[in-house]
């Protein structure tokens, strides 16, 4: 493939990343706005569902995208096979995705999330290590500016986590808001939700920018 398009698909990785994140954001305000109607706030929940699938997909993409322009770079002396592995585990990665995002009823939603689950915390590990050896002088990542972006990108992952487990009570709130209506035990349930996650979620835009002022600037 070559190598200015990877650059292109990287770079729209990181557009929809974090233009769909901030979007999905927005979204999230309407969905726990008490004085609109339940017919509202359902569209905005379609909408923000809908959007969400793009930063899903970003994140894993924007990963095997940007080992491979390391590669074509010189930045990482493995070469062709270290890209098809990355690239097997990130196909298989994003149709995990896909089906939890795609089959929400499904009894198998479950195992799914907890498969998508460890492996995220496996990315975490490893982009964390690497880019740590790298800062250390040690590993294949041998240049500073790379090494930096691999350990933000494992901060990313672990924000996104984080995102996850300080808003999890906002998905069976917003069921019971389907079923019972709005109370005020379940407003306070939504939005001290979104309230929790909000940090994580501004800390994502933060490292996202610094990552990709890194690929950028490429400083020493």
């Amino acid at each position: 493939m070559d190598y200015t398009l990877i650059k292109l698909l990287h770079l729209l990785c990181f557009v929809y990343w974090l233009g769909a994140d901030i979007g999905v954001f927005y979204a999230s305000r309407f969905v726990c706005n008490p004085a609109l109607g339940m017919e509202s706030r359902l569209t905005a929940a379609r909408i923000m569902g809908w959007i969400d699938m793009f930063p899903r997909y970003s994140l894993v993409l924007i990963l095997p995208l940007g080992l491979t322009l390391a590669v074509r770079g010189g930045w990482w002396p493995q070469g062709g096979l270290v890209i098809a592995f990355a690239w097997l585990g990130a196909l298989v990665w994003l149709v995990l995705v896909w089906l939890i995002g795609r089959q929400p009823a499904s009894p198998l939603l479950p195992v799914l999330r907890q498969v998508d689950y460890a492996i995220r915390v496996l990315v975490i590990i490893g982009m964390l290590s690497l880019g740590a050896a790298g800062l250390a002088g040690v590993g294949p990542l041998q240049t500073t500016w790379l090494a930096a972006k691999a350990a933000l990108f494992g901060g990313l992952v672990a924000c996104g986590l984080a995102v996850r487990m300080l808003g999890a009570p906002f998905r069976p709130a917003f069921a019971r808001l389907q079923q019972e209506g709005s109370t005020p035990e379940i407003e306070a349930l939504l939005q001290g939700a979104m309230r929790r996650a909000k940090r994580a979620v501004v800390a994502i835009w933060v490292l996202l920018l610094a990552a990709a002022w890194l690929a950028i600037a490429q400083p020493a």
